[in-house]
């Protein structure tokens, strides 16, 4: 598989985002969408949010998904605040009426302990993730619901 340029002379599997990488990704969107270009002429570019590796944050994004970020934030307080130490060993001792307690649905319980789970088991390894082949990452990001989806 030939890798695609995409950033200044980066393929796919060599690109890291970072703020400069962000603002260049933005201005080429904006020149092939003046939708986008008049929104962030008018209100400025997006903010570049950055987090801290690890599983609290993934475990953050999982809340993120389909609420305000407002409630995900005030859920993952209340994550905090039950637990001293976020980890994945900790996080699955939490019953299913206690995640419920902190803001977690059904399905985001299930993510979270999917997740936490699968670095217990070391069956996910996050350093080995940070480091993977950026095309390999895409492609295996994309869940059976996603694949369905574009069929």
């Amino acid at each position: 598989m030939k890798a695609r340029k995409f950033l200044r002379g980066q393929t796919l599997n060599s690109i890291s985002l970072d703020r400069q990488s962000f603002i260049h990704a933005l201005k080429i969107l904006c020149r092939r969408d003046r939708d986008l270009a008049r929104i962030v002429t008018q209100f400025g570019a997006p903010p570049f949010w950055t987090r801290p590796p690890g599983f609290g944050t993934l475990v953050h994004i999982i809340l993120e998904q389909q609420v305000s970020l407002a409630s995900a934030r005030a859920a993952y307080k209340k994550l905090r605040a039950t637990i001293s130490l976020l980890s994945p060993k900790n996080f699955l001792t939490l019953t299913d009426a206690a995640l419920k307690r902190i803001g977690f649905s059904r399905q985001k319980s299930a993510y979270g302990r999917d997740l936490a789970r699968r670095i217990v088991e070391e069956n996910l390894d996050l350093r080995a993730l940070a480091k993977m082949d950026a095309r390999i990452f895409y492609r295996a990001a994309i869940s059976p619901w996603t694949r369905r989806c574009k069929k």
